[in-house]
């Protein structure tokens, strides 16, 4: 089975850029697949075993059989563990022209898929193309100019409605480049970044310090607090802000505010009453005086409250609400420790039936099985029981492609004293 991987953005002519990223390889409109150390070392074989440079076309025109002058010619392949499959290139001045102009900007493999577990085996060619066809690719190549790189940053500002911040990133930090614009809590300055719920518990914390909310104007931090619960309540992180809510609807009331006015309304009204209050208190000749009753109600403060009390219950409306970051936090180790029990039974369970080798489960198996489960169950579970032969490192041929064993496969299984017989009935190659 064939399929195209596209590659992002790319911005001048590499020597080196990654192929195939390392875990899911996610097709639109199709079956997911997947590379490991396996994958990796069937398509460094099979570019051997051929002695060929690979030709990189341009829209696949190798396919129609016409024409197909080459943009550049795959010198070899790299493995580079998680960072995935690369290539080193040597391109033509024609190519070179076309990435200058920006006139391609993507790339797309042919590639192999064993069917029986989703695994690409090998890659025919590669094209320029402007189709982009897989999801949630990293960009492959230099960064943006830093022009365009602020114009892409200003075009965030006007999106977002979040101001441009001195000491912000005007791109994402090197750590956090596959995650979306939308997974930030600030995307305009790339600040706290939201991928999951350890993430956004962490962004909660450091966004509800004071010294960080200070360079952001109230209505900045409206929008980032917005963005704040929508992860929240994406990751499913508790009941975190029920009873602030509760009190900003009382407030809301109490200062004839609109429904839909954000937190920094109700905080510019409190602030204003508090102003006031001091004054009074200074004119009484420094005899305490607090606010009227039902603002302290709406607090969740009593009538003989100190003004210490009434400002830190308005600061505390500007910061994320501490028990709700102890959740989160408790929420992050369950996870992972639910995560690490499951892998131990999804392992032992492969060895057990005999689905997996040892020397598979310490390669990639285990990190599998920790990161994603369903992919683990999708690609070990799923083979015969007792399937397991060490066939592994043997470059795919044509006649693999077909059904039929290779003869390398023959040999190394009669090593082990299996028949062409045993590997047709129980998995071998597919």
């Amino acid at each position: 089975m064939k399929a195209y991987l596209i590659l992002k953005a790319i911005e001048g002519a590499p020597n080196e850029f990654q192929v195939l990223p390392f875990g899911t390889v996610e097709i639109e409109g199709e079956e997911d697949a997947f590379l490991d150390e396996e994958s990796m070392d069937s398509i460094i074989a099979e570019f051997t075993r051929r002695g060929n440079d690979m030709v990189i076309d341009y829209e696949h025109q190798t396919l129609t059989g016409k024409e197909a002058p080459a943009a550049g010619w795959l010198k070899k392949f790299v493995k580079k563990g998680a960072e995935g499959l690369h290539a080193v290139v040597e391109w033509t001045e024609r190519a070179k022209q076309y990435f200058a102009n920006k006139e391609y900007r993507y790339f797309s493999p042919v590639f192999w898929v064993r069917k029986a577990d989703r695994k690409i085996i090998s890659i025919d060619h590669i094209a320029l193309t402007n189709d982009p066809k897989i999801n949630h690719l990293r960009p492959i190549i230099a960064k943006m100019s830093r022009d365009e790189a602020k114009e892409a940053q200003e075009a965030r500002s006007k999106k977002y409605k979040i101001a441009i911040k001195e000491g912000g990133h005007v791109t994402r930090p090197s750590e956090w480049e596959s995650v979306p614009d939308d997974e930030w809590l600030d995307p305009v300055n790339y600040r706290y970044p939201c991928p999951d719920a350890a993430q956004t518990g962490a962004a909660a914390s450091y966004w509800g310090q004071e010294k960080n909310q200070a360079q952001y104007t109230p209505g900045e931090r409206s929008i980032i607090t917005e963005r704040l619960d929508r992860f929240r309540k994406k990751f499913k992180i508790g009941e975190y802000r029920k009873e602030a809510k509760a009190m900003l609807a009382k407030l809301k009331k109490l200062f004839v505010l609109a429904d839909d006015a954000g937190e920094d309304k109700v905080v510019e009204a409190v602030e204003a009453v508090m102003a006031k209050v001091k004054k009074l208190e200074k004119g009484a000749g420094g005899k305490s005086i607090v606010a009227c009753k039902e603002v302290l109600a709406a607090l969740g403060l009593k009538e003989d409250a100190a003004l210490e009390d009434a400002t830190r219950a308005v600061e505390g409306l500007k910061s994320t609400d501490t028990a709700a970051q102890e959740l989160s936090q408790q929420v992050a180790k369950l996870t992972a420790r639910i995560a690490g029990m499951e892998q131990g039974d999804l392992t032992a369970l492969a060895l057990k039936e005999g689905k997996i080798s040892p020397e598979e489960l310490e390669k990639w198996g285990n990190d599998l099985a920790l990161k994603s489960p369903d992919q683990f169950t999708k690609i070990v579970l799923s083979r015969p029981a007792g399937s397991v032969i060490p066939v592994q490192g043997i470059p795919p041929g044509p006649k693999d492609r077909d059904g039929a064993l290779s003869e390398a496969a023959l040999t190394i299984a009669k090593q082990f004293g299996n028949t062409e017989e045993d590997l047709k009935k129980h998995g071998g190659i597919q």
